[in-house]
C-alpha cells in the first residue's frame, strides 16, 4: 500500500545519520526518531514515503523544533479531513440533485 512500518523506518536511523553528517547536518538520533514517531499519523504503525521524507527534509532544512513539524502534521491531518468531508458532501449534493430531478420527471407524467 506504499507505507511502510515504523520498525522499518526505524532501521533507516543510521543511513540517516550518514546522510545527515555528510550534509553537515545538526541533529540528535531522538530528533530522528520523534520525527518517524510524529510523522505515523494514521495510528496503522506505519508511514508514507512522503510523510517520511517531509520530516527528514524539515528535520535537515533546520525545523529544530519538533513542535513546529506537529504543527504541520496536524494541518496535513486537518487538510486530509476537510478532502474527504469536500467529497462526501459533493457525492451527497449529486445524490440528492439526481433524486429530486426522478421526482420532478415522475410528478410530471
Amino acid at each position: 500500500d506504499g507505507r511502510a512500518r515504523k520498525e522499518d523506518v526505524f532501521k533507516l536511523i543510521p543511513w540517516i545519520e550518514r546522510m545527515f553528517d555528510n550534509g553537515g547536518v545538526e541533529y540528535t538520533v531522538d530528533e530522528i526518531r520523534r520525527v518517524i514517531d510524529l510523522r505515523e499519523t494514521t495510528g496503522s504503525g506505519k508511514l508514507t514515503r512522503e510523510d517520511f521524507c517531509d520530516g527528514i527534509v524539515a528535520l535537515a532544512t533546520g525545523v529544530r523544533s519538533i513542535s513546529l513539524q506537529e504543527l504541520d502534521v496536524s494541518i496535513k491531518t486537518v487538510e486530509k479531513a476537510i478532502d474527504r468531508i469536500s467529497q462526501t458532501v459533493k457525492e451527497t449534493h449529486e445524490f440528492y440533485l439526481a433524486k429530486s430531478a426522478r421526482s420532478d420527471s415522475s410528478s410530471s407524467s
